[in-house]
């Protein structure tokens, strides 16, 4: 899910954020409704995980990856959401 918005800009699309429940494509017409309906038929490209974006074959939980902290490489392992709880 988003945090402020640093992970979202006119490049992205909401199915690619995990937004894609916020998205009433039977609602009528709209503005962009074509363009989306477009996407949700060929599939996402990259997805959300975390903080940032992957590829989608790489969006696998489970599978290591390496990822960009500080402009420093970084080891990462996919994992299902919610990998924190509280009292843990």
């Amino acid at each position: 899910m988003m945090l402020c918005g640093q992970d979202m800009d006119e490049s992205t699309n909401p199915f690619e954020a995990a937004l894609g429940w916020l998205v009433d494509l039977d609602r009528g017409e709209f503005v962009s409704k074509s363009a989306l309906l477009a996407i949700k038929r060929q599939g996402i490209k990259r997805k959300l995980i975390g903080f940032g974006y992957i590829p989608i074959e790489l969006a696998t939980i489970g599978n290591d990856i390496e990822i960009i902290i500080r402009n420093k490489p970084a080891k990462a392992t996919v994992v299902k959401k919610k990998f924190y709880k509280r009292g843990e």
